[in-house]
């Protein structure tokens, strides 16, 4: 495996553990524009365009949460990369 390829699979292995971050990201952004309050312990009413979007953000809000699972997960999977990589360098070295 060449070390490029490696550093896209490490960077897109970590940038899918720290996925779930962004729904906190955009819900706060959203909430932002629009004026509401957003609040991680109960769901307010936030009216943009004539509906209110307030569950809908106070549960895109929650998915950061989600990083505890997702974490372990990466974890693991750039440790098997890691030792694929060097399984794969040593190999070349003996041969």
């Amino acid at each position: 495996m060449s070390w490029r390829l490696f550093a896209i699979l490490c960077a897109l292995i970590v940038f899918l553990t720290f996925s779930p971050m962004l729904g906190i990201v955009i819900a706060g952004t959203v909430a932002q524009l629009a004026g509401c309050v957003l609040d991680g312990n109960s769901v307010h009413p936030c009216i943009i365009g004539g509906a209110d979007y307030g569950k809908t953000l106070y549960g895109l809000s929650l998915m950061g949460w989600r990083v505890i699972e997702t974490m372990p997960l990466g974890a693991g999977a750039l440790l098997v990369l890691v030792v694929v990589q060097a399984g794969a360098r040593l190999f070349r070295r003996v041969r």
